[in-house]
């Protein structure tokens, strides 16, 4: 089994040599007598078992090496190459200015809290969920503190937006704008300005040759069934609201959806 950087951190400051995973111990040999790290006392005490910690089931010596090739790395980072790209630890509690940042898992120190499901090198966002704000989990769950700080995040540098590229709130990365060609016409003469495509109520990525998706699914599902998508819509929309675009435009997104339903409710009466 390997363990995480902090988890062999974490052994080599309590002077642990051996791991079982299945129990969550760590061991160390003492004059030819086993002990065991009691994780309620923060002390060593005789271990139950009888015989060398090799003897047990699933339990193995600890490898340090990943923990000295890591520590060789750091120093690197902190002599200015490329230092400033690891980010800063993640402190409880987390400031609202944090709210859609973005934060790396480095790992669990004991692995007691493992049930969050974060997996280690991967980034999470910081959200406000009912009111608690923290690193979100794949179960939508905000993580509300650091219990006996057993979690290890990093908060990365907020990403700057280049020229030339736009961030794409729908699949939340940056991409490439399309060159276009030199207008032949003056761009301050007011009458040749193009107004602001309107993300709510027409957004143009659901166009395609003067066909609205939201027509084309009206008229696939029926009354019933469309105006249960739009109910689910505006759940969704009011939902996520501020954790992936701006909350206001969000929000309007699932006003909108409610008041189509209400629309076409209203259509089928009048008939």
């Amino acid at each position: 089994m390997s363990l995480t950087i902090e988890q062999l951190k974490f052994a080599r400051e309590i002077g642990a040599t051996w791991r079982r995973d299945w129990t969550s111990s760590w061991f160390k040999e003492v004059d030819g007598q086993c002990y065991s790290f009691c994780r309620v006392s923060s002390e060593w005490e005789r271990a139950t078992e009888d015989g060398h910690p090799s003897a047990w089931v699933k339990a193995y010596e600890i490898d340090f090496t990943p923990l000295d090739n890591h520590s060789r790395i750091d120093v690197i980072g902190q002599n200015g190459n490329d230092g400033e790209h690891y980010g800063e630890p993640l402190i409880w509690p987390i400031s609202e200015e944090l709210i859609g940042r973005k934060v790396r898992f480095d790992g669990y120190v004991t692995g007691r809290h493992s049930h969050w499901d974060f997996v280690v090198g991967e980034e999470y966002a910081i959200a406000d969920v009912c009111g608690i704000i923290g690193p979100v989990n794949i179960r939508d769950c905000a993580l509300p503190e650091n219990f006996g700080n057993d979690f290890k995040f990093t908060l990365l540098p907020e990403q700057e937006i280049q020229n030339g590229y736009y961030h794409d709130y729908e699949e939340d990365n940056l991409k490439p704008l399309k060159c276009a060609p030199e207008p032949d016409y003056d761009p301050s003469d007011v009458a040749f300005k193009r107004p602001a495509p309107d993300m709510v109520n027409h957004p143009p990525h659901y166009q395609t040759d003067g066909i609205e998706c939201i027509d084309a699914i009206r008229a696939s599902l029926g009354l019933d069934g469309f105006v249960a998508y739009c109910r689910g819509n505006a759940i969704k929309y009011s939902w996520r609201a501020g954790k992936k675009a701006e909350a206001a435009q969000d929000l309007r997104k699932a006003a909108w959806y409610l008041n189509r339903a209400a629309d076409e409710l209203t259509k089928e009466t009048d008939q």
